[in-house]
């Protein structure tokens, strides 16, 4: 467990996210009325800006690397002791990018357009489950 973690707030607005993060299920938001995906909750649909058209859905977990970093300096102090660490943008099948670490993956063999899948990795105290990602077998 990465324990000295911090993990964000669970509010009204996240928490289907986190419920779903519990279950092993990434969740994921999306517009009734444009058809638009995202990640990180919202109130409202960031196309069309309606409130009354965003759904919750249980996400696939796949995606594919868009990009990446490899950071070695401790920038957040909760990640200084796993320097050095990999950061990528996700393109999650769904569509909507997400920003997360990778496991397992050895920096060189990280390539855009990688497949991945998500894990869920408790952090914090509470052990709340957080997204990463690995290559898919």
């Amino acid at each position: 467990m990465k324990s000295q973690h911090t993990v964000p707030e669970i509010t009204p607005l996240n928490k289907d996210q986190f419920d779903g993060a519990r279950e092993g299920i990434l969740r994921v938001q999306t517009c009734t009325d444009d058809g638009g995906a995202w990640y990180l909750a919202s109130s409202n649909c960031p196309v069309c800006l309606r409130e009354d058209t965003v759904r919750w859905i249980d996400a696939s977990g796949r995606g594919t690397v868009w990009s990446w970093i490899r950071i070695h300096q401790p920038y957040m102090p909760t990640f200084k002791d796993e320097i050095p660490y990999t950061v990528a943008y996700i393109r999650l099948e769904e569509g909507p990018l997400l920003m997360s670490t990778l496991q397992g993956i050895a920096d060189e063999d990280v390539v855009c357009d990688m497949p991945v899948e998500v894990v869920f990795v408790p952090y914090g105290e509470d052990a709340t489950p957080m997204p990463e990602f690995r290559a898919v077998a």
